[in-house]
């Protein structure tokens, strides 16, 4: 028996609503990705869809203040070790000349 050849047209319309899919999707993640979220609508939004995300997402607010009390305290220190340095180095070029 001889096999049928399969009509390459019949698919081609699923391949370009694939692709019309997928680039509308990335137009939407494109589009929140450069929007601004409020913070207080979004907890709202979380928890109205999970009512028992609320200390989840009290973690993720004290590990964030965490991370920015670390950061600071770091760049101060960053700061006053290149004060230091900076000292440092303008004693010895005085020394030199």
């Amino acid at each position: 028996m001889k096999k049928r050849k399969k009509n390459s047209e019949q698919g081609d319309w699923l391949n370009t609503y694939a692709d019309m899919v997928t680039l509308l999707l990335c137009f939407f993640v494109l589009l929140y990705s450069i929007s601004s979220v409020d913070q207080d609508k979004w907890k709202n939004f979380v928890l109205s869809i999970n009512p028992q995300a609320a200390e989840a997402l009290q973690e993720r607010e004290q590990t964030v203040h965490f991370r920015k009390v670390l950061w600071m305290n770091t760049l101060k220190a960053m700061r006053m070790h290149l004060r230091k340095c900076s000292g440092r180095l303008s004693k010895r070029q005085t020394s030199l000349a």
